[in-house]
């Protein structure tokens, strides 16, 4: 975004409305400002209303986004449903991951979660879309995951976790899901995966769990 349109959007941040001269930057040319404010308004961030310029609906929906210091985008974890998913045999529903940062790995199945979708929503979705169907799950914990490579955090998500029975006949499509039990050793597992499968299985009431790891664990 344009420096122009950032300081218009940061003064509104900070005041219900402004006046045009108000959100006008220093040592800028008249006609240049008016065009940023009008490709605002046009863009949808800001609505003209009797008592002055101000935020719409778009507008703070994207200042919501913003470091409160830096006014810049800010890297957020991911908000995602994983599905613990077991057959009559016990064995768990996994799929692998066929993009960066662990191709070739498999992991619970998951999905993010949609801006303005409630949980319910979300899972139902997911369900849906990645099996063909919505199996009876419930809610029972959620998971906050931090991965790390050489220092650096490649991933972090947060999510509910929901665990039920799933015994249809693996997806069709472009991911690759297979059964697997954990007692026989399955070692090609996204960090943390058993931990959480642990998780599913031992506790009798809605648990919280928080997993730092190494990638390749």
């Amino acid at each position: 975004m344009h420096f122009i349109q950032s300081h218009i959007l940061q003064v509104l941040t900070y005041q219900r409305y402004a006046r045009f001269s108000e959100m006008k930057p220093a040592r800028v040319d008249s006609n240049v400002y008016s065009y940023h404010l009008k490709t605002l308004q046009k863009d949808g961030y800001v609505h003209k209303s009797e008592r002055g310029y101000t935020l719409s609906a778009k507008g703070l929906s994207y200042v919501d986004a913003l470091s409160a210091d830096h006014r810049k985008a800010r890297k957020q974890p991911k908000a995602i449903a994983i599905f613990g998913l077991q057959n009559t045999k016990g064995a768990w529903l996994v799929v692998e991951r066929l993009t960066q940062p662990y191709i070739g790995q498999f992991m619970l199945p998951s999905g993010k979660q949609h801006f303005g979708e409630s949980p319910e929503e979300h899972i139902r979705r997911e369900l849906r879309e990645q099996l063909g169907t919505v199996p009876d799950v419930r809610r029972c914990g959620y998971s906050d995951v931090r991965i790390h490579k050489d220092g650096e955090v490649i991933t972090h998500i947060c999510g509910h976790v929901y665990s039920g029975k799933f015994n249809g006949p693996l997806p069709d499509g472009n991911k690759k899901f297979r059964y697997v039990f954990l007692d026989k050793g399955h070692r090609n597992l996204v960090a943390r995966t058993t931990d959480l499968i642990e998780a599913i299985e031992t506790s009798s009431e809605p648990f919280f769990r928080s997993f730092d790891a190494e990638a390749g664990e």
